[in-house]
């Protein structure tokens, strides 16, 4: 999932909370998702101010723990291995005491 927690929908998002959080509460985190700004200052020069439409918010303690419940389902869809995730970091983890059987179960997952 390369550069996913940039890739954060918001409206997809609301769909994905609807059903297990308070609608204050699913209001309050769209708001924190949506209506967002940014820009690029280097050495006192700056950019134009643009709109945010995508991704979870950077280097706040709130945006991982939404993106890791955003993709909760993902387990779902990986079978035969336990599969670990904080943010949009995800880790497929496989035990097999026979070496050559976990090198060819290690090609077949890459």
């Amino acid at each position: 999932m390369s550069a996913a927690f940039d890739l954060l929908r918001p409206k997809t998002f609301w769909k994905t909370l609807a059903p297990s959080l308070d609608d204050d509460i699913i209001l309050i985190l769209i708001d924190f998702l949506c209506e967002r700004k940014m820009l690029v200052e280097v050495e006192g020069a700056r950019s134009k101010e643009m709109d945010v439409t995508l991704g979870c918010v950077q280097r706040s303690i709130l945006g991982p723990k939404l993106f890791s419940f955003y993709i909760k389902d993902v387990v779902n869809h990986v079978s035969g291995h336990h599969l670990t995730s904080y943010a949009d970091d995800t880790y497929v983890l496989v035990s097999e005491p026979d070496l050559d059987l976990m090198q060819k179960l290690r090609l077949k997952l890459v």
